[in-house]
């Protein structure tokens, strides 16, 4: 915003306008200090008129303007995510003016929720509301936010969603069908998460420099976006192997006419569901016996806390897991009173 003499030696005011074009006012002056008057007036009621536009927003508007957002830039998961949470959330306190919303409002869904879903659940509502109101600062509806004082959940510690090497005998030897076998021990062995299995297809494979690419595709968008190059180990090689019918190395590289199907795929070709596959793995853990907290997820723990233990760099299992941040890699790891034991037993005390 700017004023400027133009050849009738009138002053006009430049800005742009609330739609996005540049525009042009009068200020029917040849007289600079009066122009500038005519500026600063015209900037004090701008600022009035945004304020009172943005005053008057609501939840439903910050919703409506973040899964506009969220479609562009995430993937489908978080925007049905963003949708049904701030749904919850309008639900409970109603559909009120941004400004207006309280600590302790938010303190009494918080409580509301919690009479209805776990703390951890109850925690991620608590982040994605927070995110969806530091959106709105963004675009400069609200100057603070609302969660910043609101305490989240204090959830207890959980015992390690980790396989002991009994609980993965006793669960294979249960499991009947191949189709889940092969995915469950694929996954065990690469760590990857189960909707990076289900989307492998065979041109992921690179045989010749024995690596495997998890990459966006048109039906698929890995979790942080980013494309991710592992080794294809040796196991990893032997399971592949099995699911193609194929009992020597050498017949690996002969898939030329089925470059583009999938890996673990249904009769009809189709790829398997995440539900239907989570659902029938824990189904052979109940078979086995297993302790109730371990899931499919718990073959990716499993994986990773391996890579630590066996002292791999927290970096390389970063870039293996595909973590954003170190801190969700460090999350995984997990210290048993074994390897305490052995860490101990190393110690040498000369009296």
């Amino acid at each position: 915003m700017f004023i400027s003499k133009r050849k009738n030696k009138v002053y006009y005011l430049f800005y742009t306008g609330s739609d996005g074009k540049n525009k042009m006012r009068s200020c029917k002056t040849k007289i600079k200090s009066e122009a500038l008057k005519f500026l600063t007036t015209f900037r004090e009621s701008s600022k009035i008129q945004k304020e009172v536009i943005f005053a008057n927003y609501k939840i439903s508007d910050l919703q409506t303007e973040l899964i506009g957002f969220a479609k562009t830039n995430y993937r489908y998961k978080t925007v049905k995510e963003y949708k049904s949470i701030f749904n919850n959330f309008i639900n409970v306190i109603g559909d009120i003016r941004l400004k207006l919303i309280t600590v302790q409002q938010i303190e009494a869904y918080k409580t509301f929720k919690s009479n209805e879903v776990t703390g951890e659940t109850v925690n991620k509502h608590l982040r994605t509301l927070k995110a969806g109101f530091n959106f709105a600062i963004k675009l400069n509806w609200i100057e603070k936010n609302p969660f910043d004082k609101v305490v989240k959940i204090k959830i207890p510690q959980k015992e390690p969603q980790i396989f002991t090497d009994e609980n993965l005998s006793d669960l294979f030897k249960v499991i009947d069908d191949i189709r889940i076998l092969n995915i469950a021990k694929f996954g065990l062995n690469s760590g990857f998460r189960l909707n990076e299995i289900l989307n492998l297809q065979w041109n992921d494979i690179d045989f010749s420099n024995e690596t495997i690419t998890i990459r966006n595709k048109a039906t698929f968008r890995t979790k942080s976006g980013k494309i991710r190059v592992v080794p294809l180990t040796n196991k990893l090689k032997e399971i592949l192997l099995i699911v193609q019918g194929n009992k020597s190395e050498s017949n690996i590289i002969e898939i030329k006419p089925i470059q583009d199907s999938y890996i673990f795929k249904k009769p009809n070709g189709y790829r398997f569901s995440p539900d239907f596959i989570s659902h029938r793995f824990k189904k052979y853990c109940r078979v086995a016996g297993l302790p109730e907290r371990l899931h499919y997820h718990s073959l990716r723990h499993q994986y990773i806390t391996d890579l630590i233990k066996r002292g791999l760099s927290i970096n390389f299992v970063k870039e293996l897991a595909g973590h954003s941040d170190i801190k969700t890699t460090l999350g995984y790891t997990h210290i048993t009173t074994e390897d305490l034991r052995q860490a101990i037993n190393k110690i040498t005390i000369n009296l």
